[in-house]
């Protein structure tokens, strides 16, 4: 039978300092996951009994998960801010 335990995670694969924020941030991302397939649902369910739905249903579920994944994503400076959130320069205003 082959050895099924995990591997020890490597110091430069760990997002997070302790074993237990670790645990807390695989948490978050599990119920933010079940929290977007319960919104599927749900939406489907509406869609099939008819209700009117507001704005885009897909558009709303992905910008949640994409702002979920920015996190996961962010630089290693905590204090710069996200990439959606960076302020827009003199460029991009015009």
């Amino acid at each position: 039978m082959p050895d099924i335990a995990p591997l020890p995670p490597a110091p430069e694969l760990r997002a997070l300092g302790s074993a237990q924020v670790d645990q807390l941030a695989a948490m978050v991302f599990e119920l933010a996951s079940q929290l977007h397939e319960e919104r599927a649902r749900v939406r489907e369910l509406e869609r099939r009994l008819g209700m009117p739905s507001d704005g885009d249903p897909a558009g709303e579920l992905n910008r949640s998960i994409a702002r979920l994944l920015a996190v996961a994503a962010e630089r290693d400076d905590a204090r710069a801010p996200l990439p959606a959130d960076e302020p827009p320069t003199d460029e991009k205003r015009k």
